[in-house]
């Protein structure tokens, strides 16, 4: 478990929460499998974003790969606007080279202003994902609200789904080489609630390691709770629970519950995730321990 002096976990929640590995955060020692083109990055984006953002928020922190990045935007814009094909994700997919040559001049144009100390023209924080989990404090109410509740009414649990992926890029264009993806079934309570997740690694070129959710419980924009899983899972996949809790039982009140889904990236060597939350479920009156999406 990580120590970040958060909350405490409940019993059931604290017994369920360490039968799962405990998260190494030293680079693991297995090898990942991207190929060593020294004129290559690996990109990282999650909820199927466009490559682009990946590629900022790595080069805003790494100038030796912003250099890469920015010789690789002008080698694409020069080879579409030559009328050449090149697979540049949601760049290219389904445009004309001129157009996906427009994308790749825009990526070179933020580059540039990366390394002049300017903002992008996306108007985004490329650093905003650049956090290790160890320290996160980061402010779950500002996450977007990502999936939606059952088709009951009322609505007793929350799916959320969750991508992370991982792209090697070169001057002939980009192949996806690692995608996790984690499907997130929340249902609420006062007190304690459960989360079910069922995740799949495929493909798998051995980039990403120890993946993990950390979660929060909201009350009205004052955070209740929160903590990390340990590992989730190795090899393809794998499913289980986790227990989020709150400080006090919210009867009468609403909950929101919010998750960041992290990966190791050995290429980047960092953390990076996704993220999402839940709309206000209302919870009943004691002694109804249920909270439900109206």
């Amino acid at each position: 478990m990580f120590k970040r002096g958060k909350t405490a976990l409940s019993t059931v929640a604290m017994a369920a929460t360490l039968a799962v590995t405990a998260l190494v955060t030293s680079p693991p020692a297995q090898a990942a499998s991207t190929p060593k083109d020294p004129d290559g990055i690996f990109v990282v984006t999650t909820n199927h974003e466009d490559l682009s953002a990946g590629i900022l928020r790595e080069a805003a922190r790494k100038p030796a790969y912003r250099e890469q990045a920015l010789a690789l935007a002008e080698r694409w814009q020069s080879d579409l606007s030559a009328g050449q094909s090149i697979n540049l994700g949601a760049m290219t997919e389904g445009r004309s080279p001129a157009d996906g040559a427009a994308a790749a001049s825009r990526l070179k144009d933020d580059l540039k202003a990366l390394s002049s100390g300017s903002t992008p023209s996306s108007g985004t924080d490329p650093t905003a994902q650049t956090v290790t989990p160890m320290s996160s404090n980061l402010n779950p109410n500002g996450f977007p609200v990502a999936g939606f509740p059952n088709n009951t009414y009322p609505s007793t649990y929350w799916s959320m789904g969750m991508t992370v992926d991982g792209t090697y890029c070169t001057s002939s264009g980009c192949m996806l080489r690692d995608e996790i993806t984690c499907q997130a079934r929340i249902n609420p309570g006062v007190l304690t609630s459960m989360v079910s997740y069922n995740c799949l690694y495929s493909p798998n070129s051995g980039n990403f390691q120890n993946k993990h959710y950390e979660w929060w419980t909201i009350n009205r924009g004052t955070v209740k709770g929160t903590d990390d899983t340990g590992n989730l899972f190795s090899g393809s996949g794998g499913s289980g629970q986790f227990y989020p809790t709150s400080l006090t039982k919210l009867n009468g009140s609403v909950l929101t519950i919010a998750l960041a889904l992290w990966v190791y990236a050995v290429p980047a060597d960092d953390y990076l995730k996704a993220v999402g939350k839940t709309s206000d479920a209302t919870c009943l009156a004691a002694p109804d321990t249920r909270c439900l999406w109206y």
